[in-house]
């Protein structure tokens, strides 16, 4: 494997798809899964429309603190704060980027211990990443897709949120080209295809297993734990 090397790839002014107002919200706050926090904070790197919208929802925030009564703390409040800061926490700076193999990839993906694709179909690559303090149910990864090639076609049980890091797919909802995030739910079914040119580079991350159609996506689905 080529060593890292620490190096600022070019970027788009601004991508065309971002994550819900809701979902930058719930970021600033705090309140979003580790797994979505990590895909809006790679969107953020490429997005300075969506970094001046944390800005604002920071401060609107500040704000609202400041006028908040004073309150009572519980006895263990110190405690319990001086555990959480001990505690490992997702890494999600996101400069300097790393490369992996000739790729820019986040910083925060650069701790991933002894990181290497690992096939998964045919013209399809991932890379796991490990979120810490995250419920069973929640996983990530990074995919590499080969132009052309296409993800079975497949429903969400939970939230599904990816952001583009290189090259770009297309599915029902659009084309997603390097920074464009893409938030699903329930309610959707998609098979994404990558676009021509180079490979497709993604962070996903994901509540709860796939939901597949067909036989053939359901053997891909059993045979690699999606």
């Amino acid at each position: 494997m080529n060593a890292v090397s620490e190096v600022r790839p070019a970027v788009p002014a601004s991508p065309d798809h971002h994550p819900a107002e809701d979902t930058l919200s719930r970021h600033v706050s705090g309140r979003l899964a580790v797994g979505h926090a990590l895909v809006v904070a790679a969107h953020l790197r490429f997005c300075a429309t969506c970094r001046a919208a944390v800005r604002l929802n920071e401060t609107a925030g500040g704000v609202l603190l400041a006028d908040i009564a004073p309150a009572d703390l519980a006895p263990d409040a110190l405690e319990r704060t001086l555990a959480r800061l001990d505690a490992p926490a997702a890494e999600i700076d996101l400069v300097p980027p790393a490369r992996f193999g000739g790729t820019a990839l986040p910083a925060a993906l650069s701790a991933l211990t002894n990181p290497r694709w690992r096939w998964l179909a045919p013209g399809i690559a991932r890379m796991n990443v490990k979120l810490p303090n995250t419920a069973t149910r929640e996983h990530a990864w990074l995919l590499r897709v080969a132009p052309g090639y296409a993800l079975p076609s497949h429903g969400h049980s939970g939230w599904e949120a990816t952001c583009v890091l290189a090259g770009g797919f297309t599915d029902l909802t659009g084309q997603y080209g390097p920074g464009d995030v893409a938030e699903m739910d329930e309610s959707a079914d998609h098979s994404p295809v990558a676009d021509p040119g180079e490979p497709c580079i993604c962070l996903i991350a994901w509540d709860g297993p796939l939901v597949v159609r067909g036989f053939i996506p359901r053997l891909f689905q059993l045979m690699t734990g999606i």
